[in-house]
């Protein structure tokens, strides 16, 4: 492998190090939103122009998240500087990359690309191991401080969390759907066994009633019967007759005719049959045998078998034993079935147990609630209660216990497959905890319609969630402070410009990115309070056309209010939010207009239809493909497209317009083609 860096960059644990990434199942696979997001993050924190999430291979350096490299997906291990950065579980900093004598022949350094500046934060595994990193690049040098390190570091360190939850994800979705699927082959195999079992006992059936009115008949009867038969006769059980079935299950050939049974099946000496046999004879009693075990010889290999069996005494005119009728059938696999089946069920219980799941069923036709243990343990009721159905919705916090019972009564209707999160609060103690289930309808076989799944405990990763929220609010706060300085200052140097136009033009600059600068922050801000649930609303009564106007004049500076029609909404009101209501339609406008062609009109119309107010948008810009309309209202989304490389953004305008439509109650939705433009729309419940 090719070394640039002039030292030595496999760590002595190298193999074991690359057990640990392979157990991640990351290596090599497709871009994924959660990962994409932290790093388009960690560019606007940081002010870089490439940010990646590496994840170091044998050979290669694979980029889980790339922003700012084209489509580039991996490079050699011998020219990433990411291959440094896992060496130690500090961070690698190159402040003044050309000055470092290791990397005076790396070509990402030296070459056309000209790397100045790099900082690698390593992704550290629970057990230990250096994975990847989470890295910035930039093609000047720059100072990295304490504090900006701290920061790549608590990415890192988020970055870690996700790749942990994506496998414990993977794993358990793998080990679920295994198990089903093992489950109900089992159980059709085990289905088949019975249905032969049963007609093999009525077959046995109808032989005892015939042997009754004719034992003269006996020994024709068994060569005919459609089951393994065999006559033994006499005190040393000579093998008078043995139809094919009983030799094949025997594992031997008609030569055995006329020889006693120990000789004919040596085997059995030291196993409880030859003795079970001399009792039948002795004292004139029919044995049953159900699933006994026998160690036979099949072309010289012995096999433990499984067999249900009759021994049946047959007697004189005299009532004088003379002979036993042998009747048998082979249940192995329906035996082994039913082992599987309990080795199946006994490692779904240790999955379970060591995943610390709870599972629990509930049968339709009747309401009958099944909980595990586990699950009792997590709505906090001792292993002894018998919990009900009913015990579930009280647990269940105001909002998410409406939510709860809109999707079991969806799943229910739909026949289908749900997860939700949820907070449950402690039976005994009132401790809150969070939850998330996963559960499907099942009606497999005919059997009564069931809705059965698991449950598990989040807690952790809530509060794992609630410390980046925690997190990206610092950040906003931190950066919001200077920020309200710098607009301060740009505002007094206002005051004394006089007539140099240079300087009015460059301080109105600096004022409009001020501003474009407070309104990303605010935007975090937000997305930080809605995940903490601080947003709340303050409905009033008010007309659709004062928050229309109020978003009019705040992009007033941008175009003409005469290129903008609202002319349908002059006399709809609306109740909600003013404040939130008004932010959505600005943000909505704002994108219209630099969506769209310079100085082109952009029409607002209202209505009023079926109990909803709808404001739509319509802009002339270039539209949105199909494949990218469902990710346009995720966090920190953004439509990749050469045409719009100059529209500055995080992704968080939509999401946080559907997040404040969606706690009015209403919908937030586009209608588009490609090339011919779009209309946003929303709607909510009228007043």
């Amino acid at each position: 492998m090719l070394n640039t860096f002039g030292i030595p960059i496999i760590p002595q644990n190298d193999e074991d190090r690359l057990a640990a990434l392979k157990r991640y199942k990351i290596l090599d696979t497709p871009p994924e939103g959660s990962f994409n997001n932290i790093a388009k993050l960690a560019t606007q924190i940081f002010d870089v122009p490439i940010s990646l999430i590496s994840l170091v291979g044998a050979e290669e350096v694979f980029f889980k998240a790339n922003v700012g490299m084209g489509n580039t997906s991996k490079t050699s291990r011998g020219v990433s500087l990411c291959s440094l950065a896992v060496l130690s579980e500090e961070l690698t900093v190159f402040e003044d990359a050309p000055q470092e004598p290791c990397l005076l022949a790396n070509p990402l350094v030296a070459g056309d690309f000209g790397l100045k500046f790099y900082a690698g934060a390593p992704l550290v595994t629970m057990d230990g191991f250096l994975i990847g990193t989470m890295c910035i690049v930039d093609k000047k040098t720059r100072t990295f401080s304490e504090k900006d390190r701290g920061i790549l570091k608590g990415l890192a360190a988020i970055v870690m969390d996700e790749i942990e939850l994506r496998l414990a994800s993977i794993t358990e979705n793998d080990l679920q759907q295994q198990l089903q699927e093992e489950l109900q082959a089992m159980n059709e195999e085990l289905t088949t066994s019975n249905e032969e079992l049963d007609q093999h006992q009525k077959d046995i059936e109808a032989i005892l009633v015939l042997l009754k009115e004719s034992e003269s008949k006996a020994k024709s009867m068994v060569m005919e019967a459609p089951i393994p038969i065999g006559l033994l006769t006499g005190p040393e059980l000579i093998v008078e007759s043995a139809n094919h079935r009983i030799l094949e299950l025997w594992g031997k050939s008609a030569a055995i005719i006329g020889q006693p049974l120990h000789i004919a099946l040596p085997e059995l000496q030291g196993q409880p049959f030859l003795g079970l046999l001399q009792n039948t004879y002795h004292n004139g009693e029919p044995f049953y045998g159900k699933e006994a075990r026998a160690s036979l010889v099949h072309d010289h290999i012995k096999k433990d078998l499984y067999f249900n069996f009759v021994y049946f005494p047959l007697k004189n005119d005299q009532g004088k034993v003379y002979g036993i009728l042998v009747i048998a059938s082979d249940v192995t696999e329906q035996v082994l079935s039913r082992e599987a089946i309990q080795r199946a069920e006994e490692m779904l219980r240790l999955a379970t147990d060591a995943a610390q799941l709870g599972t629990w069923s509930l049968q339709l036709d009747n309401m009958e609630f099944t909980a595990s243990v586990r699950l009792r343990e997590l709505f906090g009721y001792a292993a002894g209660y018998e919990m009900k159905f009913e015990d579930i919705a009280p647990a269940i916090s105001g909002e998410h216990r409406d939510k709860m019972i809109n999707t079991y009564e969806r799943v229910i209707h739909n026949k289908e497959h749900f997860e939700v999160e949820f907070p449950v609060k402690d039976h005994n103690t009132g401790e809150v905890r969070w939850l998330r289930a996963a559960g499907l309808y099942n009606n497999i076989g005919g059997l009564s319609p069931r809705f059965s799944g698991t449950v598990w405990d989040i807690t952790e990763r809530k509060l794992d969630d609630n410390r980046k929220n925690d997190f990206i609010a610092m950040v906003s706060h931190e950066l919001k402070t200077p920020l309200t300085t710098l607009k301060g200052y740009i505002q007094l140097m206002e005051l004394g410009t006089g007539d140099n136009e240079f300087l009015v033009e460059a301080l109105s600059k600096a004022g409009k990115q001020a501003h474009k600068m407070e309104t990303l922050i605010k935007g975090f801000l937000d997305i930080s309070k809605l995940d903490s649930g601080k947003i709340l609303l303050q409905p009033s009564l008010f007309k659709i056309k004062e928050i229309i106007d109020d978003a009019v004049e705040d992009v007033g500076s941008t175009m003409q209010r005469s290129q903008i029609n609202s002319s349908t909404c002059e006399d709809i009101e609306i109740l909600g939010d003013k404040n939130k209501l008004s932010q959505v339609v600005t943000n909505l406008l704002s994108n219209a207009i630099k969506y769209s062609p310079v100085n082109s009109p952009i029409e607002i119309t209202c209505s009023k239809k079926e109990g909803q107010i709808i404001v739509g948008i319509r802009d002339q810009g270039l539209g949105i493909k199909k494949e990218d309309q469902d990710k346009l209202f995720e966090r920190f989304s953004r439509i990749e497209n050469s045409a719009h490389d100059n529209i500055a953004g995080f992704g968080i305008g939509l999401y946080l317009c559907k997040e404040i439509i969606s706690r009015h109650h209403g919908r937030l939705w586009v209608e588009t083609e490609y090339g011919k433009g779009s209309v946003f729309y929303f709607s909510i419940p009228a007043a």
